[in-house]
């Protein structure tokens, strides 16, 4: 250590957190270790109850939470075209639905208020008069977890806690908690989803009823959770 002056330089190496690490399936599972007071994985292979049961559960949960609720940062434009063997009857057209698919959103002839299309789902393919194109507005799989929401990241890891927690820490408490997690985390995605909906004209889309927009709409443009 040298001193100079009123001034004092120490050459210990001082390590500063790094808090601008992109999202990953360690940091997420974290998230939910934090809650449950666990040690902090290195790993999803780490010989820890915690980390097994992330190793086994993360990739289905991420996949549900993505299906099951109105996210912004998974949605995509998709342009499809018929497959050659016609449907054996009732439809004019089918269509394989794209491999990183989801969710769809109600189809229409033009988005995003335009008229209803009448479909079928049957078989991960879609059934419709429509032709000889359709257009398609729908939730896709993202696996890289620097893709996702902050938000929908710790939906993610709080929903780890919650299913975890009574094979972890079998305390009926620590459940309570990631309860309380879990909701916080909700309200604050689903407020944020609601503040992106897009323009003021906008429509979210919808399942029946006329082009005017039913409350299932109402509920899915705030960001609420199919089901609520």
């Amino acid at each position: 250590m040298r001193v100079w002056g009123y001034f004092r330089f120490s050459h210990k190496r001082v390590n500063m957190a790094n808090t601008s690490q992109p999202l990953s399936e360690v940091a997420i599972a974290n998230m939910g270790g934090n809650l449950l007071e666990e040690r902090a994985l290195t790993s999803l292979d780490d010989n820890t109850s915690y980390a097994r049961f992330v190793a086994s559960e993360f990739g289905f949960l991420r996949d549900e939470l993505q299906r099951a609720h109105p996210w912004h940062f998974n949605k995509e434009l998709a342009i499809l075209t018929p497959l050659t063997a016609e449907p054996a009857f009732q439809w004019k057209y089918k269509y394989n639905l794209p491999t990183d698919y989801l969710r769809l959103e109600p189809l229409r002839t033009q988005y995003p208020n335009g008229t209803k299309i009448t479909y079928q789902l049957m078989s991960r393919k879609i059934y419709t008069d429509q032709g000889p194109t359709l257009n398609l507005l729908y939730h896709k799989r993202i696996t890289n977890p620097a893709l996702f929401d902050p938000l929908f990241a710790r939906v993610l890891g709080c929903t780890l806690a919650v299913m975890a927690c009574h094979r972890v820490t079998g305390k009926a408490n620590y459940y309570d908690k990631c309860q309380d997690a879990l909701r916080t985390a909700m309200f604050n995605a689903e407020h944020t989803n609601a503040l992106e909906k897009g323009s003021d004209d906008y429509v979210d889309l919808g399942y029946y009823g006329s082009n005017t927009a039913p409350m299932f709409d109402v509920m899915s443009s705030r960001g609420r959770p199919m089901g609520c």
